[in-house]
């Protein structure tokens, strides 16, 4: 793993913490202060209290944002544990092919695919070579 890779993903958490507070805090002044004469609050939250609040909703969604994976770093021994897993599961399959959603960052998709092709693929295939299809 490269050391910025590295470092983003020790920033991602704090990162991630701060934006939900910051847009906490702006959700605060839309509702209460910049629009409270389109439509008028029924019953005004003072903030504190609700900041008090945001912080620790904001703590529930970065522990539902780690739950689902999403500061998982994935390397291509993970990748290769989890295909030799579904092709035990599921039997020999013929075709792999790979998603991602990293269009606005060529460089990344480059990179997961050179990773692919070079450090997941190559065990995987020995791997499928020794154990005979269903």
């Amino acid at each position: 793993m490269k050391r910025r890779e590295l470092l983003f993903a020790v920033i991602l958490v704090p990162l991630d913490y701060l934006m939900l507070i910051s847009a906490a805090v702006l959700a605060y002044r839309l509702r209460f202060e910049a629009l409270a004469q389109a439509v008028p609050a029924t019953s005004l939250v003072p903030f504190p209290e609700y900041f008090s609040r945001a912080l620790w909703i904001a703590v529930a969604w970065i522990a539902i944002f780690a739950l689902t994976g999403l500061y998982t770093l994935v390397r291509p021994r993970r990748v290769l544990d989890e295909l030799v897993a579904l092709r035990e599961e599921t039997g020999h399959f013929g075709t792999l092919l790979m998603g991602g959603h990293d269009w606005d960052k060529p460089a990344l998709w480059r990179r997961s695919m050179e990773l692919l092709a070079t450090d997941v693929m190559p065990k995987f295939s020995s791997h499928a070579a020794a154990i005979p299809a269903r």
